[in-house]
């Protein structure tokens, strides 16, 4: 699999994002797994560059899941966490994988749905 050169300075994780679930939902998934790789990675070396943006972590979780990185996502999500992300983010990433991941083929939905249940708790247990 050919990984796509990565231009940090305008290259955007997102659109990389965007471009893998596209791909998959048209039933090309080795593409899509090229692009989600880049995102992946593109969102990686974003963090480390600021590793206290909870959003970029919370990007991160999102695309996690749509490789069906589960522990992965999950520790992202600590991450996140600890970066200071707030509900409103939250809420941001529940939308996304809502509107992104419910019925892409090759996520599975009960672990989308753990995790989606993970970030809902959180979200109302910091607003209580």
């Amino acid at each position: 699999m050919t990984q796509p050169e990565i231009d940090t300075d305008t290259d955007d994780s997102w659109q990389y994002f965007m471009r893998g679930i596209f791909h998959r939902d048209q039933g090309d998934p080795d593409t899509a797994e090229t692009n989600l790789q880049a995102a992946v990675r593109l969102g990686r070396l974003q963090l480390a560059a600021d590793p206290t943006d909870p959003e970029t972590g919370l990007e991160l979780v999102i695309y996690l899941a749509a490789l069906d990185r589960w522990e992965a996502a999950r520790d992202e999500f600590d991450g996140a966490i600890r970066a200071g992300a707030t509900p409103p983010l939250i809420v941001d990433t529940l939308e996304d994988l809502q509107d992104h991941l419910v019925n892409l083929p090759g996520v599975d939905q009960g672990r989308l749905r753990e995790l989606m249940r993970l970030l809902e708790n959180h979200r109302q247990s910091v607003e209580d």
